[in-house]
């Protein structure tokens, strides 16, 4: 049966700012929303006989929806997916307001513990599944320069308002054949709690811990408590991830973080890794993904280490797109229905067609993996 499928408009709001401080971040995506909407099992059935399913997340996810449900064999469930940054699905999620979440990054552990999440059956874990690699770009605005070389420790100093000046001796170091100008770099960075900062930042931190001491945080650090003042600073506001391109673009002089899959038309920097410097893609991201994370041998949750300080040749901006649901829900039919859409997603015609969109598919053992924790589907404590 043809999947019917509702992609809705954004439910939050990307901010895109410029960066001035330093703070304590708070996560809201991990704060669960006082009143649940979990319904009790069973959940009523449509008119297939089938339980309407409700996701939120990356767009990248809701994209693909409507391929993945290839795999219902009898009957395909009403899915509505709505494009949102992970931290406001993670927060839906936990509330019990959707059934699963298409997200740039895993659940901590310690964002787990302690967290109950409404839609879950008693006593049930998370499940969380690699899907596709994906890259971060380092777009910039200046007409003129072609090649932009930057290294970890310079990139912090940029977004920490250490570095200024585009003629900055760091930049020029790098960069001797540029016309670099003598023009005010105005960063970009999202606001609002987002996976892309979360990986962003994991990087300056992994790369430039001495120059970036904000750790690596969902949310942008309030750095205009900083004692050193910052001016000449603009400010964008944003509706979507993509608009942070648009703010870089329209603006000279600017840099900012955002997915290859939205840096059409924009330069992108390339960073150093060793004594080379590696231009921004997903297949090059993808030798990255150098590690499983799990609690045990048998786990539905698989989460992906990234090396972010990997060797030359090997992208370090890497970004791994999970889905993300419990591991038994409160009816075993909704708990049937994820693990069959889950599993469309890592199987092997879905993950053939990952690079027409861009990314790059799963490693061969993080597939197998991802494959075994969904056979562990249903089970509670």
């Amino acid at each position: 049966m043809i999947a019917r499928l509702t992609v809705c408009a954004a439910l939050a709001v990307l901010s895109l700012a410029v960066v001035s401080g330093c703070a304590s971040p708070s996560d809201a995506a991990t704060t669960a929303v006082a009143s649940s909407t979990a319904t009790s099992t069973p959940r009523a059935t449509d008119a297939t006989g089938t339980v309407p399913l409700a996701g939120a997340g990356t767009s990248w996810q809701g994209d693909r929806i409507d391929t993945w449900t290839a795999a219902f064999t009898d009957t395909t469930p009403q899915i509505t997916y709505s494009t949102s940054t992970t931290a406001s699905a993670r927060a839906l999620f936990s509330s019990g307001r959707i059934d699963f979440l298409g997200a740039d990054r895993a659940f901590m552990t310690t964002e787990i513990e302690g967290s109950t999440f409404a839609g879950c059956a008693s006593g049930s874990g998370l499940t969380e599944i690699p899907v596709s690699i994906g890259a971060i770009s380092v777009v910039y605005n200046l007409p003129g320069v072609d090649e932009l070389k930057l290294d970890a420790g310079t990139l912090a100093g940029i977004f920490t308002g250490d570095i200024t000046e585009w003629d900055d001796p760091a930049i020029v170091a790098q960069n001797p054949d540029a016309d670099l100008p003598h023009r005010t770099i105005t960063p970009v960075h999202l606001s609002g709690a987002s996976g892309i900062t979360s990986n962003f930042t994991d990087y300056l931190s992994a790369g430039a811990e001495a120059v970036w001491t904000y750790g690596s945080v969902d949310r942008w650090p309030d750095l205009d408590s900083r004692t050193t003042t910052t001016t000449d600073k603009a400010t964008s506001t944003a509706t979507a991830t993509d608009d942070a391109a648009t703010a870089v673009a329209e603006t000279w002089g600017s840099i900012g973080y955002v997915d290859t899959a939205t840096d059409e038309g924009l330069s992108s920097a390339l960073l150093r890794v060793g004594d080379a410097y590696v231009a921004a893609s997903a297949a090059s991201a993808a030798n990255a993904v150098t590690a499983i994370t799990t609690q045990t041998e048998q786990t539905t949750r698989v989460s992906v280490e990234i090396d972010r300080t990997p060797a030359k040749g090997v992208y370090p901006l890497a970004v791994v797109n999970y889905l993300i649901g419990c591991a038994a829900y409160t009816d075993p039919v909704v708990t049937d229905e994820v693990r069959t859409l889950f599993g469309s997603a890592v199987s092997a015609d879905a993950q053939a067609q990952v690079a027409d969109t861009g990314l790059a598919p799963v490693t061969a053992s993080l597939r197998a993996r991802a494959i075994a924790a969904l056979a562990l589907m249903g089970a509670t404590d």
